[in-house]
């Protein structure tokens, strides 16, 4: 070949490569990537001799492409490519680029961002679902420059899962705060904070039934001073749950009351006061609860038998008074 048809060659070489390549120029990296392999990976089907050092000149563009194309998408969970997969390829292809060192700050840089985010208030639910992404991500790399990153992810998500139960509370939205806070509580039991989830996760479990009882954030701590005594009983078919949350909040489990049915309701009772627990005392399944003075929700939760429904439930209210003691008894009515 001519020197002169050489020349045309070169020029034609530069101009294809600098076409195909024109979204790195652009800084459309994520466009750029699958361009930019193309071109690397040109000399296992082209002359190496007619290409020369052009494929080779392709590398520091597609590690940085790999790297901004990353960088990216970092907590979201809708970006194309998945993040994970640029800076895997970048890991992998181009450990010794300068471009690989920044993966895991950038990482930490945007779980920094989040963390910082949660502590100002502003939406935590939104927060903490990108730093759900941001873990998982994570979790699909193996390099062990991202271990430290990895372990930000973690605390980081605990911390947005407690926010986000907590905001969800204040917000009434009952449901939501309850499923959070539930697998918060399973998720993390040795947290300093389980035992608040548990709590807020029952408080918002009532409070869906009586949203009065959703008025106040509980707190996981056990209060002091002096407890009332109050005696509960389980008058009804079926081991019976109930759930209570004011100055304290929890809930207890009461078994079966094997001879109980329910009591006739409002049309077959003909208005008539309905008196439980009148039979023996010994006949009827107790618990004793120790309760500070104060203002209280409750909510019982029957499970299923031949004469009622599993999720029956039944709401109520009192004021426990200090130097009192109390009864409670837990009955079923008929729906007519």
């Amino acid at each position: 070949m001519f020197p002169a048809e050489l020349l045309v060659l070169a020029e034609r070489l530069d101009t294809y490569f600098a076409t195909i390549s024109r979204p790195y120029a652009d800084k459309v990296y994520c466009d750029a990537v699958p361009r930019l392999t193309y071109l690397r990976g040109l000399p296992a089907t082209v002359d190496k001799d007619l290409l020369g050092t052009r494929p080779a000149k392709t590398d520091e563009p597609l590690a940085h492409s790999l790297y901004e194309c990353g960088a990216a998408g970092i907590g979201n969970a809708t970006y194309e490519p998945d993040p994970r997969e640029s800076f895997n390829e970048l890991l992998k292809t181009f450990p010794k680029s300068t471009y690989a060192p920044k993966v895991a700050p950038a990482f930490e840089a945007s779980i920094k961002t989040r963390t910082d985010a949660l502590a100002g208030g502003g939406t935590p639910c939104d927060t903490t679902k990108e730093l759900h992404v941001i873990g998982a991500s994570l979790d699909g790399m193996t390099d062990p420059s991202l271990e430290g990153a990895a372990d930000q992810a973690d605390a980081a998500v605990q911390k947005g899962d407690f926010a986000c139960g907590t905001d969800q509370f204040k917000d009434k939205d009952f449901k939501a705060a309850l499923d959070t806070m539930t697998a918060y509580a399973k998720d993390y039991p040795s947290s300093p904070q389980a035992a608040q989830a548990r709590a807020v996760a029952i408080a918002a479990e009532i409070a869906e039934e009586e949203p009065a009882a959703g008025g106040k954030l509980p707190s996981g701590d056990v209060p002091g001073g002096s407890r009332m005594v109050m005696v509960v009983s389980n008058d009804g078919p079926g081991e019976v749950e109930l759930l209570y949350t004011g100055p304290m909040t929890g809930k207890v489990t009461l078994k079966a009351c094997g001879t109980c049915t329910k009591y006739p309701g409002p049309i077959l009772s003909q208005g008539k006061k309905i008196k439980a627990c009148t039979g023996p005392s010994s006949k009827y399944p107790k618990t004793t609860l120790l309760l500070p003075a104060g203002d209280y929700h409750f909510l019982q939760k029957r499970a299923s038998t031949g004469t009622s429904t599993a999720g029956d439930t039944k709401s109520s209210k009192a004021k426990i008074e200090p130097g009192y003691s109390y009864t409670n008894c837990l009955y079923v009515t008929s729906g007519f």
